[in-house]
């Protein structure tokens, strides 16, 4: 049997019914693509911050049960981050975007994952000043230079374009995490006289 890929957005500050899949007004179309042909969680219930939800998913277990890495770095024997237990399982996992978790505060050597791009300063979309690559932290981001906070989680999050001195074996799984924050476009981002664009626009929300 052919294990699955699989993609987790985690998006803070978002209802429930703010994705086109739950019934929102906004069109979404990308999400409602994806949730088509995924899964849906229906039965997930949020801590009501953005770090304890975060670590419950990651960890599939209750905020208060989640095991901490210790003070010299060991990690503990349970309740690790899913990229942990993947990788046994021939799963490559990328992460990019937000992080904050505080059990695991660093994503490559706590979280586990393989490549990661984290903003630290997440509601600096055009000129991020604290951001690091696979841990290792990354110059500040010079204003007006084009950089786009939404663009850049999702390359750094393609496997391919952000991991390319990996080359894994032919059908080889993968798992992505990307969470984002209060950036301009919470959902889809949409960006005008840009190739990533989409056509269209976003039917405004009803006041």
């Amino acid at each position: 049997m052919t294990r699955p890929n699989f993609l987790v957005i985690v998006a803070d500050d978002m209802g429930f019914s703010d994705a086109g899949c739950y019934g929102s007004e906004i069109s979404t179309p990308n999400l409602d693509v994806l949730a088509a042909n995924g899964v849906r969680f229906t039965q997930h219930y949020s801590t009501g911050r953005c770090w304890p939800s975060r670590a419950c998913i990651l960890t599939g277990n209750y905020y208060q049960q989640i095991p901490k890495v210790s003070a010299d770095g060991s990690l503990p024997d349970w309740g690790r981050p899913a990229p942990h237990y993947l990788r046994p399982l021939g799963y490559r996992s990328y992460h990019s975007g937000k992080w904050h978790v505080n059990q695991f505060p660093m994503p490559v050597a706590h979280g586990g994952f393989d490549r990661s791009y984290y903003i630290r300063d997440y509601d600096h979309n055009f000129a991020v000043k604290l951001h690091s690559l696979d841990d290792e932290p990354l110059p500040a981001v010079k204003p007006g230079n084009g950089y786009y906070s939404s663009t850049a989680h999702s390359h750094r999050g393609s496997p391919r374009r952000s991991h390319p001195g990996i080359s894994p074996p032919k059908n080889s799984p993968s798992a992505s995490v990307r969470a984002k924050h209060r950036g301009p476009s919470v959902g889809e981002p949409s960006l005008p006289n840009s190739k990533h664009s989409r056509r269209g626009r976003w039917r405004s929300m009803r006041p």
